[in-house]
């Protein structure tokens, strides 16, 4: 899963990579319409930030445990394709 925002360039490289090399994830953008209801794409940052002492966007998790953000995942599947 992929929490990200709907205009963040380093959120559409993490999801057009994922897209290429045909990994499944799902993107929960943050700043849609639907995560403006109660405020909830302002207080999920709150809570990752909590979870995984990281303030920035994106923030990846696969199976529930968070492997990171833009740099750190892009360089390992960099070097996967390599």
């Amino acid at each position: 899963m992929i929490f990200a925002l709907e205009w963040c360039e380093f959120c559409c490289s993490v999801r057009k990579v994922f897209k290429k090399l045909d990994i499944p994830c799902r993107s929960v953008d943050l700043d849609c319409v639907e995560f403006q209801e109660g405020a909830r794409g302002q207080k999920i940052p709150a809570v990752l930030a909590e979870k995984t002492s990281m303030k920035t966007i994106p923030q990846i998790f696969i199976g529930g445990e968070f492997i990171g953000g833009c740099p750190p995942i892009l360089s390992v599947l960099a070097k996967a394709v390599r």
